[in-house]
Formats: structure tokens, C-alpha cells, sequence
């Protein structure tokens, strides 16, 4: 494991997707105990799965509203740990997977990123559909099986979510996040590479035309220069 590259997924990884889901759910359906963020409902990667049966659409019509994704709460201590692992040399990008039913949410996610992270995340931003294809040392993602057209060259560090005790077999002898708190003392446990010295060269961009699409997406769907991260410019 050479490489410093450090893929993070976003939705239920360093963005609180389920809890946004449940949040919403609960206020169209007060005091609602279906579906809830712990492992009690919680059994699938797909959130809309667990409730399933009249509240399945209604599920996905919730996370497929616009606004729904720039409105997520960070899941705590990642935005500091992203920040760390940034400080101390690792080269981290977000590498997350698009919707399908809600394509306008690639846009709202570097909106996201600028807001929690700041306006140089933008650029560190990586949206496809397939990750494997996608090169680095680790991909932290919540998702048990990350598949693709590819053998990946990164290695699957899994973060835990709730629905992960429905699936020990699946998890036996893998590498497991359990929180951001503890993101050093894992990587060095599955040999990743201790950067020796921070690099100038990682703040510049790396993927330009997969986030000016996205930008320019947010632009189209109304953003602000700062909801981007850019100051307000001043007329004289």
C-alpha cells in the first residue's frame, strides 16, 4: 500500500443520510416507531427497504426531494477527522455514488462539501457511479460490498452503522471504522502509509471536469456564491 489517496464515501459515512430520512419521516407521521436510526428497524443498506410496503416510494421521495442532501448533518467528528487526515499530508477525497432517482443531489453534494468542509473541498470531490474504478490507498464506506467493473486497488475499510449488527457474517475478519475518533490508530493497523511530510501539491485540483459538471449543476438550481463557499461579491 503505497499510495496516500484516502476515498471517503459521504451518505451515512461522513453525512447523516439516515437520520435526515427518519427526521422527515417522523414529522409527516409523529410519534412513528417504523422506522427509527437504530438497529432495531434498521436492518439494510437501503434505507427504504427497511420500512417497505405502502412507506417504500414514499421513503425514496423523501431522500429524492431537492434539498434533502445539502440539508444533512455531518456525522460527528468527521468533519475534523477529514480535516486532520488533510493537515497531516494524507491526499482525501470524497468518492460518493449519485442517486439514481435524484440526480440533481450530485450538485447539492459539492454544496455540502463547502459548507461543512470548506470552498477547497470542492475540488476533492470524485461522483461515480462505479468506485471501483477509482484509484487510492482506502475507501471508507459504510456500504458492506462495494462492487464495480473492476478489482479496486484500495482497500474497503467499513464504517459501522447501526444496520451492520443484522450482517456479522459479512463483516467477519473485515476492517472496521467504528468511529472518526479512531481513524489513526485503524489506519495503522491495516498499513497505511504514514505521509512523510505535507504536500503543497495535494490542494491542487485533481478531478476538475467531474466537479465543474456539479458545480455548474448548483449553480443552475439556484446556489449562492457562498452556499458554494465563495464570498459574496460587493458592488461599488
Amino acid at each position: 500500500m503505497q499510495s496516500n489517496i484516502i476515498l471517503i464515501d459521504m451518505d451515512n459515512t461522513i453525512a447523516d443520510f439516515d437520520g435526515e430520512v427518519v427526521k422527515r419521516f417522523t414529522l409527516r407521521h409523529p410519534g412513528q416507531r417504523a422506522l427509527t436510526t437504530g438497529q432495531e428497524t434498521r436492518t439494510n443498506w437501503g434505507i427504504a427497504k427497511d420500512v417497505g410496503g405502502k412507506h417504500h416510494d414514499e421513503i425514496a421521495e423523501i431522500y429524492g426531494t431537492p434539498g434533502f442532501t445539502e440539508a444533512l448533518p455531518a456525522i460527528p467528528g468527521a468533519i475534523a477527522a477529514l480535516k486532520e487526515m488533510l493537515a497531516e499530508g494524507y491526499d482525501v477525497r470524497l468518492c460518493t455514488s449519485p442517486l439514481m432517482r435524484a440526480p440533481h443531489g450530485a450538485g447539492e453534494k459539492i454544496v455540502w462539501a463547502a459548507k461543512m468542509l470548506g470552498q477547497e473541498w470542492m475540488r476533492r470531490i470524485v461522483i461515480s457511479s462505479d468506485k471501483t474504478i477509482v484509484r487510492g490507498a482506502v475507501l471508507v464506506d459504510d456500504k458492506i460490498d462495494v462492487t464495480g467493473t473492476q478489482q479496486p486497488e484500495w482497500e474497503h475499510l467499513v464504517f459501522s452503522r447501526p444496520y451492520h449488527a443484522h450482517h456479522a457474517d459479512s463483516l467477519s475478519g473485515r476492517h472496521i471504522l467504528r468511529s472518526w475518533a479512531d481513524w489513526r490508530s485503524v489506519f495503522a493497523s491495516i498499513g497505511v502509509p504514514i505521509p512523510a511530510v505535507p504536500s503543497a501539491a495535494l490542494q491542487r485540483d485533481a478531478f476538475p471536469a467531474a466537479v465543474e459538471v456539479s458545480v455548474s449543476d448548483a449553480r443552475r438550481r439556484g446556489a449562492s456564491e457562498e452556499q458554494l463557499g465563495r464570498p459574496k461579491r460587493v458592488r461599488r
